[in-house]
């Protein structure tokens, strides 16, 4: 008999979407599951899908809640579980039939004491694909080689979402996603890497990101703003005080972070004033970290980005939000 895995799966106001990713999951060529979908108070017909698909699928187990937020939905899951491996995807994602097969046979047929298995995915909108993350080669890495290559520029494919990967549960036995938070997957990411030993890295594309205008990840609002600063900024602290040799590394990240966060105030709900007092803080820590990297070790479009935010940030406004321009048209 194979080993029960555990899939969670939050719904909140995800009609157009929820269909493709409960079917994607009750197609999965492991069939030994449990799908807990947690209907996160949605009142836009969600409700019903899940209930239909639970009618028909033994497997399934619907839990309906009042709107609580992603956090409060995965940790419901988690206190409900009974496999020894979870899985939790997004329900306007989908995964490739064998996703949970291969996950598990990563984590299964190992000798090094793998504790989570992660595969590449791509980011699907406007019905077409916008972009893909893969890893390199199928390979198993220590805890220390897998944030060297979170931090790398490209991030392998790997990241800090919990959604393309599959944990052992004893991974999650104390650890819940922090309420209130918009990024709580980088959030959790230090306590996660903290139970582990290692990480089994698949080289193929079985999950699937839809890019949805309306998660909460894409409202422009100064909170979401503050939370994903902060959030990469405790996992860089994480990552410099239990591995200074990565120091450098994250040093680079934390540029790339204050880069990217400095363009995105212009699209939070801010007033000018308080916008450009914050824009030149992270203009100061810029340069600090700049000097510290060194230009010659910052790839071109970093090095591109923080020329004009430091030296010509008029003409980075405009820059910006015409690149805005089109990446909406493209879907992001």
């Amino acid at each position: 008999m194979s080993e029960l895995v555990s899939v969670i799966i939050p719904v909140y106001n995800v009609k157009p979407y929820l269909t493709r990713c409960l079917a994607s999951i009750v197609g999965q060529t492991y069939k030994n599951l449990e799908i807990l979908v947690i209907d996160d108070g949605s009142t836009d017909g969600s409700s019903e899908i899940c209930d239909r698909f639970a009618v028909d699928d033994a497997r399934i187990r619907v839990f309906k809640t009042e709107n609580c937020g992603l956090s409060a939905a995965r940790n419901l899951g988690l206190e409900h579980r009974k496999g020894t491996s979870i899985v939790f995807v997004d329900s306007d994602d989908y995964a490739e039939p064998e996703m949970i097969q291969r996950l598990h046979e990563a984590i299964a047929s190992t000798e090094n004491e793998t504790d989570f298995a992660v595969c590449g995915y791509d980011v699907e909108g406007k019905g077409r694909l916008l972009d893909t993350h893969v890893p390199d080669s199928d390979a198993v890495y220590t805890v220390k080689q897998c944030l060297e290559l979170f931090t790398a520029s490209d991030g392998k494919g790997i990241g800090t979402m919990v959604w393309n990967k599959m944990f052992k549960a004893e991974v999650f036995e104390k650890i819940r996603f922090p309420e209130g938070h918009t990024y709580e997957d980088i959030w959790a990411f230090p306590e996660i890497m903290d139970r582990c030993r290692t990480v089994h890295v698949l080289p193929q594309v079985l999950y699937h990101h839809q890019m949805n205008p309306e998660s909460i990840t894409h409202r422009k609002t100064y909170e979401t703003f503050l939370d994903s600063f902060l959030s990469r900024t405790a996992l860089l602290r994480y990552i410099k005080k239990n591995f200074p040799e990565l120091s450098e590394k994250a040093d680079q990240y934390m540029l790339k972070t204050c880069i990217t966060h400095w363009y995105k105030l212009f699209l939070t709900d801010l007033d000018d004033k308080t916008r450009r007092h914050l824009q030149k803080k992270l203009r100061v820590k810029t340069e600090k970290l700049y000097r510290l990297c060194g230009a010659k070790k910052t790839p071109l479009f970093q090095r591109t980005a923080a020329d004009l935010m430091l030296y010509c940030p008029y003409a980075a406004k405009y820059l910006y939000s015409g690149l805005c321009f089109w990446n909406r048209s493209r879907g992001f």
